[in-house]
């Protein structure tokens, strides 16, 4: 195995979860930071780790919200990423410094709100296209 590094994972969606997960199995120290209180995202599966419908799940073809963040919780604690995430922590700025990267974050608790900045050797950003939704704006559309 390679050394391991320190790696802040930007996201605890279905690209950041997956990513924690590799980089976890390679012996890698990994952080996962998530601005929701939860974690997210969408899909249908992974290959070794598949998309199915539970009997109280959605009946439709595609799944609903509620029925996608059930397997990404399942997901999660199967392959015991949870202690990996900080829910309520926004990112707010990557810089590479030397041969390192400073990751400045907010974290927001119900009484207070930390900064805090932490060094890393790699950072992965996995934060998805839905994180501020595009608007298409159609004449008429109202």
């Amino acid at each position: 195995m390679n050394r391991s590094v320190k790696v802040a994972v930007i996201g605890a969606g279905v690209s950041g979860l997956s990513a924690a997960r590799e980089l976890q199995r390679e012996g890698h120290r990994v952080v996962v930071l998530e601005k929701q209180h939860r974690i997210g995202g969408s899909s249908l599966g992974f290959l070794d780790y598949p998309f199915s419908k539970e009997e109280t799940g959605d009946p439709r073809t595609f799944p609903g919200h509620e029925e996608v963040l059930r397997f990404l919780d399942k997901f999660a604690d199967e392959f015991g990423l949870r202690s990996l995430i900080r829910l309520n922590t926004e990112v707010v700025q990557v810089e590479r410094v030397n041969r390192h990267w400073v990751v400045e974050s907010r974290t927001q608790n119900s009484a207070s709100v930390s900064q805090e900045r932490e060094v890393f050797e790699a950072v992965v950003i996995c934060t998805g296209h839905f994180t501020e939704p595009i608007i298409v704006k159609i004449p008429g559309k109202d």
